[in-house]
């Protein structure tokens, strides 16, 4: 049938865009007639550079899952595609699917059924995928049956990614009371009857946590516990505390450290020998779960349910959210160290293991793992090209599996390195990420270049350095290093006595983290160009936010400027008439903001952006002008404010308004 609606679309529109995609999408497929790659390839290359660049995109996506090459599929997507459409997030979620990355895969179908009615049947054709859709269609029957804010539904599918994210950095940092006033607020907000639920589901849990830290820091105020360690190279003893931080006497003083510092093992094992109860127990074990510390969330889950059986059901619903499962009845079981299923625990009794999707002998595991094919009853080197399929890479000239590598790029020590013209680049996010930003951050930097007119001055063969955090806990510990506590709370930071910035996958959203490096990298541009200037916050925000519009073009990353994740803050909020006047974003103070108010700074953030951009692009040849003249004391180091080129402040924040509520 799709044969047939192809030449007859060949037929009426030779040429066209759409007949290239219609034989692609048919030659791509496997036994479809005509079934050719390559012959794909070309019809794709054709439309590439066009406005149809998402469609193009998905039918190269569907083309490497159909001929399993899962891995390239995502790569391809994960950064590239646009995550406002629905087939776009069908195939990442299909390729987390089929890599065992259950939790993400849900939340990328049900984004995708927010935008499509007919996520079943296209989930129909992908073999065992129905059954999983399936759960997540019923979980978000609620959601679906509802008929009322359309508009409203849009803005909160486009704002609550990032506002999440920050208050769940809040949980990172042991924030605890914020995240749960955070979360208490947000919560009758919510449109959707799915995301009510997964708030009230977390709120017992930060609300443990709270209670453990409460705790914690009344015991060490009574006199009762005696606590101490070692923060970076630091042996100290903690004298007092509040809910933020605590302060600690060395042999030669003191000083006073957040409780950010300590890792998540240190600080459950401090507040469980403050006396914890069950329900803090158990929040403690959401924390270290999510810092990646198995080993102590199982210590404090079970501590939790010895106190108290009840906290069974928080358990069990924690680890199958966080698994992307659905809660086994009678809950889960453990199995050395870990939470498993009845069905898994069986397996693993028997000695097997789960290795790309199967269960294995170990033995048969690490021949596997090696790029080994059991043919018959012996393991043979396996095709180098089925191999790279597959996701195996050389390392040292071993092969090894995707899985294996991922384990040993994960580690920092040993993370992606990638070397640019004007960037070194280190990550331990992904292979493909690294080759991703190491090809944004050329483009970006010509942009910069456009944007300031200059370039920085380094020495000869001297790069400026991009360090790429999986993990808050990686983030964590490099802040400690460089006694950078203060940065903690932001998604990175560069400082103007260095060349090297850093930043963490704040959102899980590796979009978004290109976002975060490209911002802090325009940081750095300007500190090496202008390291006189004081530039007000709004000024060094509203410029780094302005190089967060970039998008894929089907050949490389070209800027526009357009900010798509501050847009919706800030457009909204000057629509319902709640923005941050003029005055106060001129005098905000973002890091201020993000230690104290996780929302405001959301749209401080926005606003910055929205001004720079306007002030930008706007045709209005004074104001454009102004800000020329505004820029050029900036750099200067003069300490004049933006009123005082601007004659009439009052027209012009009219015109700002009525220029963003019009975006």
């Amino acid at each position: 049938e799709a044969s047939i609606a192809i030449q007859e679309g060949q037929r009426i529109a030779p040429d066209t865009v759409g007949s290239a995609l219609g034989k692609a999408y048919l030659y791509s497929t496997p036994g479809a007639p005509g079934f050719n790659e390559a012959a794909a390839r070309r019809e794709l290359e054709a439309a590439r550079d066009t406005a149809y660049l998402s469609g193009t995109l998905n039918i190269a996506a569907r083309m490497h899952f159909l001929n399993g090459r899962i891995r390239e599929c995502l790569d391809l997507l994960d950064t590239k595609g646009r995550r406002s459409n629905f087939e776009t997030l069908f195939w990442i979620g299909a390729c987390r699917w089929k890599l065992g990355d259950l939790a993400e895969a849900r939340a990328m179908f049900k984004d995708a059924r927010r935008r499509n009615p007919y996520l079943l049947a296209h989930a129909n054709r992908v073999p065992g995928l129905a059954e999983f859709v399936a759960s997540i269609q019923r979980e978000l029957k609620g959601e679906l049956d509802w008929q009322g804010d359309a508009a409203g539904m849009r803005l909160e599918n486009a704002q609550h990614l990032l506002t999440v994210a920050e208050i769940e950095a809040l949980v990172k940092r042991y924030h605890f009371a914020r995240a749960v006033k955070e979360y208490e607020l947000l919560l009758p907000a919510l449109k959707s009857a799915v995301r009510k639920s997964e708030v009230e589901a977390r709120l017992p849990e930060v609300r443990g946590m709270a209670g453990a830290l409460k705790r914690l820091v009344s015991g060490i105020n009574s006199g009762g516990l005696k606590l101490k360690t070692t923060v970076g190279r630091t042996e100290l003893s903690i004298a007092k505390a509040d809910p933020s931080a605590f302060q600690f006497t060395i042999p030669k003083g003191e000083g006073r450290f957040p409780w950010a510092a300590l890792d998540a093992d240190l600080f459950c094992d401090f507040a469980q020998q403050a006396g914890a109860v069950a329900e803090e127990l158990a929040g403690l074990g959401c924390l270290a779960w999510d810092a990646g510390r198995p080993a102590t969330a199982q210590k404090m889950f079970e501590a939790a349910l010895k106190k108290d059986a009840k906290q069974k059901a928080l358990v069990t619903a924690f680890v199958a959210r966080r698994r992307g499962i659905s809660a086994p009845e009678g809950g889960f079981v453990t199995w050395k160290g870990r939470y498993v299923t009845a069905e898994e625990k069986a397996n693993l009794e028997k000695g097997l293991v789960l290795f790309e999707g199967q269960w294995v002998t170990s033995k048969d595991r690490e021949q596997m793992a090696k790029g080994l094919v059991k043919i018959g009853d012996k393991w043979v080197p396996g095709q180098d090209a089925e191999l790279q399929v597959r996701g195996y890479r050389k390392i040292d000239g071993k092969w090894m599996s995707a899985e294996d590598v991922a384990a040993l790029r994960s580690n920092w020590e040993t993370a992606w390195v990638e070397e640019t013209g004007h960037y070194s680049i280190r990550t331990n996010e992904g292979e493909q990420f690294a080759k991703d930003l190491a090809a944004l951050i050329e483009a970006a930097h010509a942009e910069f270049q456009e944007f300031y007119g200059v370039e920085p001055k380094l020495a000869s063969k001297e790069k400026m350095t991009l360090f790429a955090f999986r993990s808050f806990e990686d983030y964590r510990k490099h802040c400690i290093e460089q006694k950078a506590e203060d940065h903690l709370a932001a998604a990175g930071f560069a400082k103007s006595d260095s060349l090297t910035v850093a930043g963490w996958n704040r959102t899980g959203n590796r979009q978004q983290f290109l976002q975060t490096m490209v911002h802090e990298a325009a940081h750095l541009y300007w500190y090496r160009i202008a390291p006189g200037a004081k530039a007000p916050s709004w000024f060094a925000e509203g410029m780094a936010t302005y190089f967060e519009g970039f998008s894929w073009n089907g050949s490389k990353y070209a800027f526009n400027h357009v900010a798509e994740s501050r847009l919706p803050f800030v457009r909204e909020a000057m629509k319902a008439g709640r923005h941050m006047p003029l005055k106060d974003v001129i005098g905000g103070d973002a890091l201020a903001l993000i230690n104290s108010d996780t929302q405001k700074a959301l749209l401080f953030y926005a606003e910055c952006w929205s001004l720079n951009f306007y002030l930008s692009v706007t045709e209005n040849k004074a104001y454009r002008a102004a800000y020329a003249e505004y820029r050029k004391s900036v750099e200067s180091g003069q300490p004049k404010t933006l009123f005082e080129f601007l004659p009439d402040a009052a027209k012009f924040e009219g015109d700002w308004i009525r220029f963003v509520t019009g975006l």
